[in-house]
């Protein structure tokens, strides 16, 4: 069938000898395995604690199913818990735009649903299947499934009220709560221009004319694009959204709700997080996310605020 005997001692073997090989002879910093849940337990810690021997700065992550019935023991989201590697958090994933397997069904993003689970994806899931935020790969968009600008075309298309610049919104909407979250942000090549395939879900076996990156598109959406780029800089001049244990992300994220009584609207998620390890240059930030199509006002902890990010621009300097 599908799968592939890992834990027989040759197999094992000549899996954990294959990567180490890229490793040292080609400088390959990271792996990423296709249905990891089919790759027995053992091998995955062997193999991670081998690679990390070489270089502790490897990333290590997999897609933790099996893509079908299977008579093995699944190598499952929970299973990676203080292992050294990561998986794909697909929980946080149709939180976030609705599930890949309902191609129709909306999300945070869309509809601003499911902020129950929207703040356990934040607090980089610690509270769900994970021991470390290192442990979780955060995403709206892989190879896999829609591309995130054809799924928000898609799960919106009955809607006549919504606009393109509605749906470029959602789509910087969706790349900000990703950029501050706890855990690893990922996303696929194009995303930060609004790759499309024309509506595609699945094309592994479809031609160039599907899955070629159309640089044109960058041009098209440079802002979006620049929106990418000042995310991403924000996120490495702040170690706060970048925190590297339970135990600090607890201390460190209060939610203005439930944690600080305040009165919010009900599609807006807000949240105050501390520089707890002292090696931020702020002391603190405010998170406000807000999925309604319309303003909100919302009344905030008292303090010498600046805006970095709104729903146009994004960075590490004050707007």
């Amino acid at each position: 069938g599908n799968e592939f005997r890992s834990e027989a001692p040759m197999a094992r073997r000549f899996i954990i000898d294959s990567v180490k090989y890229w490793v040292t002879e080609y400088q390959v910093d990271g792996f990423r395995f296709d249905l990891m849940g089919l790759i027995d337990l053992e091998t995955i810690e062997l193999l991670t604690k081998e690679l990390k021997a070489i270089d502790p700065n490897l990333l290590i992550y997999g897609e933790p199913w099996s893509a079908g019935e299977t008579p093995i023991t699944i190598t499952n989201k929970g299973k990676q818990r203080n292992k050294g590697f990561a998986v794909f958090n697909d929980h946080f994933r149709d939180a976030l735009k609705g599930s890949v397997f309902q191609p129709r069904e909306q999300g945070y993003i869309q509809k601003g649903i499911n902020i129950e689970k929207i703040k356990i994806g934040i607090m980089g899931s610690i509270q769900d299947f994970v021991d470390k935020p290192q442990e979780s790969l955060n995403y709206v968009e892989c190879h896999d499934n829609h591309t995130f600008w054809d799924r928000l075309m898609i799960s919106t298309i009955d809607d006549s009220n919504l606009t393109d610049a509605n749906r470029r919104a959602m789509a910087r909407f969706g790349a900000a709560i990703l950029f501050t979250s706890q855990g690893i942000p990922f996303f696929q090549s194009g995303q930060e221009f609004l790759r499309s395939k024309g509506g595609n879900e699945n094309s592994y076996n479809k031609p160039d004319a599907i899955n070629m990156i159309r640089w044109q598109q960058k041009a098209a959406n440079y802002d979006i694009y620049q929106y990418y780029q000042g995310l991403i800089a924000l996120r490495t001049h702040h170690p706060i959204f970048r925190l590297t244990t339970a135990e600090e992300i607890k201390q460190a994220i209060k939610f203005l709700d439930q944690d600080l009584n305040y009165q919010l609207p009900a599609s807006v998620i807000a949240y105050l997080i501390s520089d707890v390890t002292k090696k931020d240059s702020w002391q603190r930030a405010l998170v406000l996310l807000n999925a309604s199509q319309r303003a909100e006002k919302i009344t905030i902890p008292e303090g010498n605020w600046q805006i970095y990010v709104n729903q146009f621009n994004a960075g590490k300097d004050p707007i």
